[in-house]
């Protein structure tokens, strides 16, 4: 049974939401933001960055914020907060370090930056909702021992396919039935698919040629399903994972130790 929404509503009521900053504002971002800002009573989608300014002032006119505030420092950020202001900026390390955030979520499907907002917010002690398949296929195991070891959560978003995927799993396994196989199928798989191929579709979806390309061929099912082999790591493979992630080097090898121990360190993020 799904209690989540229950929880959201009584800290709605108690005016007490989630207070969430979102990185990235493209095409998942903006659908993000709508969804948040219309639709999930609990969260409140305090702050957008964007390399683009207009890209996170368009998020919330989407949902029908017009009054948006530009912010330059941690201060502002932090005053828009108070004052119950939506903040936009340019620079997502404001919003790593502000006090009033309480979860970044990261969306630009990027994976050197994110990895960079990642550790940030983990820093200042925020807890971390990814809609990154990139960065948390490629560097996930680390980015979790890092948050093991901050106290907060590193997550996938409960919407995204992995986080589907292990609802379905959790939900058979409580009706007594063993999983023996988790998968994605995707049916707009295309191995031939190209930015060329792809440019038309992507300009009448507002969606980013490039991005589209590859998801086409497969590459994301396969980032995906990394995610979900690494939801199912026991609690020894974690321990290994963070006795080893001393220094870049080692922590490459903890990565690579746990995933052929069956899966790196973290439990189901549905």
């Amino acid at each position: 049974m799904i209690l989540v929404d229950n929880a959201l509503e009584r800290r709605q009521q108690e005016g007490n939401p989630i207070r969430v900053a979102m990185v990235g504002a493209g095409f998942m971002g903006r659908g993000i933001a709508l969804q948040m800002l219309t639709a999930v009573p609990g969260l409140r989608l305090a702050a957008v960055s964007n390399r683009h300014l207009d890209g996170a002032r368009q998020a919330y006119a989407e949902a029908g914020v017009e009054d948006v505030r530009v912010v330059e420092t941690v201060a502002q950020v932090e005053d828009s907060i108070a004052r119950g202001q939506y903040a936009i900026t340019d620079d997502a390390m404001l919003l790593c370090a502000a006090e009033g955030i309480d979860l970044v979520l990261e969306v630009t499907g990027t994976v050197e930056f994110a990895a960079r907002v990642v550790l940030r917010a983990i820093e200042n002690r925020k807890h971390v909702a990814m809609m990154n398949a990139e960065l948390d296929g490629t560097l996930g195991p680390i980015l979790r021992v890092y948050a093991d070891r901050a106290g907060v959560v590193y997550t996938n978003a409960d919407g995204d396919q992995p986080g589907v995927i292990m609802n379905l799993y959790r939900f058979v396994k409580g009706i007594g039935v063993k999983p023996v196989l988790c998968g994605n199928i995707k049916g707009l798989h295309d191995p031939y698919r190209n930015p060329t191929t792809q440019a038309e579709f992507a300009r009448t979806c507002a969606h980013n040629t490039e991005t589209r390309s590859v998801g086409k061929p497969g590459a994301q099912a396969c980032q995906r399903q990394r995610i979900r082999e690494e939801q199912h790591c026991t609690a020894e493979q974690r321990a290994r994972s963070r006795d080893h992630a001393v220094g870049p080097r080692s922590r490459w090898r903890s990565a690579w130790r746990c995933s052929h121990a069956g899966g790196p360190g973290r439990e189901s993020r549905g």
